[in-house]
Order: structure tokens, then sequence, then C-alpha cells
């Protein structure tokens, strides 16, 4: 365990399968970098003992552990195959409700698609039987999310033409699993004039299960055509929790802000304030809010010099 941390390297997270694994890595500097492959993944309502492994299994010390631990690095699970749960009868298929609620709790960032879902084409079956179609004909208000203590967007339940729509507890896993971060209020002080100086600031919220693991993120002042003009890189995308990292219990939404120092453009002409979040590859991700994304940016903001 040690061998593997010790050639970690830094942009990287490990994961390991059970929580009694990792107290091999106590006192270890990248000990917070450890995540969970919670390969047998039964969600929020089975016992320890009817899920035959330690640390997944709701109200016990582990359990607390893993939650604690699940912060800090990439969460990953998966479900066994519909085919074991269908030769098993004493097992339920896995609530949906229970499922997002355990995902939740343990701040998934990945899921597994293929086991009890892809994998049905092995047994001969039907994808009708599988969990996961279950889940996607099983309906969920926003009541039912709220009692269960997951987040959803004021607007998830609602089409682009403003009127309700119905979704289902695949949806919700599908949207929410890792981040989804919504800019939530953009203040620009400062100059008016060209090459002054401004101040960029913009309260975000993530949503989703996870934070934004290996993201850089910042402000970026473009052209009418989306080119560059300037770029400052803020904010640390790794440490935007949903809600409190240092005590799961405060289920309360955290508002995460950054801000930068730049300078208006020098020339006259159009122009627009953007946001970005990247990887190392330049692949590009978009904020919830329904704004123009433009070439990997989130325009925030058109404005003119004279």
């Amino acid at each position: 365990v040690t061998k593997v941390l010790d050639n970690l390297p830094e942009d990287m997270y490990v994961t390991m399968r059970l929580p009694e694994l990792k107290v091999y890595a106590e006192g270890h500097s990248r000990y917070s970098d450890i995540g969970y492959d919670q390969s047998a993944f039964f969600g929020y309502n089975y016992t320890e003992e009817e899920i035959g492994q330690s640390g997944f299994a709701p109200g016990t010390e582990k359990y607390n552990e893993v939650i604690s631990d699940a912060p800090y690095a990439v969460m990953f699970g998966e479900i066994f195959t519909t085919n074991w749960f269908n030769n098993n009868p004493n097992y339920a298929a896995i609530d949906a409700l229970g499922a997002i609620k355990g995902m939740s709790e343990q701040r998934f960032g990945a899921f597994n698609i293929n086991h009890a879902y892809g994998d049905i084409a092995n047994y001969g079956g039907k994808i009708t039987d599988t969990v996961m179609y279950q889940w996607k004909l099983n309906k969920i208000p926003a009541s039912d999310l709220g009692d269960i203590g997951v987040l959803v967007t004021d607007s998830w339940f609602t089409n682009a033409r403003g009127k309700t729509i119905t979704r289902s507890a695949f949806d919700y896993i599908r949207e929410y699993l890792g981040y989804r971060i919504s800019a939530d209020k953009l203040s620009v002080t400062g100059g008016n004039n060209a090459g002054e100086a401004i101040n960029i600031s913009m309260d975000l919220k993530n949503y989703g299960f996870s934070a934004a693991f290996n993201l850089e993120s910042g402000f970026a002042i473009l052209d009418e055509n989306n080119n560059i003009v300037s770029e400052a890189v803020v904010g640390n995308p790794a440490e935007w929790h949903s809600t409190s990292a240092e005590d799961y219990s405060n289920r309360t939404q955290l508002t995460h802000k950054i801000t930068a120092d730049m300078n208006l453009p020098t020339e006259t002409g159009n122009y627009k304030i953007a946001f970005f979040l990247r990887n190392s590859l330049g692949q590009t991700a978009r904020l919830d809010n329904l704004i123009e994304y433009a070439d990997g940016y989130n325009i925030l903001h058109m404005f003119s010099i004279a």
C-alpha cells in the first residue's frame, strides 16, 4: 500500500476495496487521496450482515469513517450483476431512493453501468429485468429527494418553457453523479475605461454528489468572436463540496466564491466575461445554468469598450 502511494503521481487518486485496507496507509502524506471502490453497492437499505461486507452498512462505525473520508478522493461503486439478484430471491432489487441516498452520503464520483445493466446480455435476459431499468421506471418528485436529504437545482423539474416535467431516479443518478456546478451570483467592479483594472467575483454552488477533482477553473475575457484576450486561473474545484466536508450531518448547501483581478481590454470593441472549468487534456465542462456556452467557455456577461 505504501509503495503505491510513494509512487502515486500528484494529480492522481487511488481507490481501495474496503475501509479496513486503508489502515495500512495511516500516517502517509497521501492518506487523504485514497477513496473507496465499493464493488458491491447495495444502497442504503441493507444491514452489514445482509451485504456481507464491513464499512458500507449505514449506522456502523466504519460507514461513518467512509463518509468522513469521502470528500477528499474519488469514490466509486458498482452493483452486483442482474443475474445474481435474479438467482437470490431473498435480496430485493436495490431501492432507487436508497441508492441515491447512499451515493450522496458517500459522494460518488463514478458508477459502473455495466453491472446489473449491460451485463444482462451475458445471461440471456432482457434489459427490462435489470436494476437500472427499474430505476428508469421509478418516477420521483422533488419532495422525495428532499426527504432523503439530497440536493436538486430549482429548475431541474421544469423544461425550457417553464413547464413541470417528470424525472426518474435513473435521471437523477446520471445527472448528479460526480459534480454539478451552478453559478449563483456574479459581481464586476472597478474601471470602466480601456486597460483599467476590474475585479470579478462569482458565487458557485455544487449540487452533485462529489467535488470536481483534477480540474482548473477561472475567468476569461473574450472578444466578440470568442478569441481569448486574457485569462485568470482561480479557485480550487476539488474543494467545492456540496455540503460540509467536516460534518456530514450538516446538510446545508455550501457557497464557494472565486475572485480575480483583471484588466479591461485596451482596444475598442465588444467583449465577454466568461468562466471556464477544464482538465489537463483541455476538456471543458458546462455550468448548470442555462447560459451561452462557446468553445469551452460559459459566457457570463457582455460589455463594450468605446
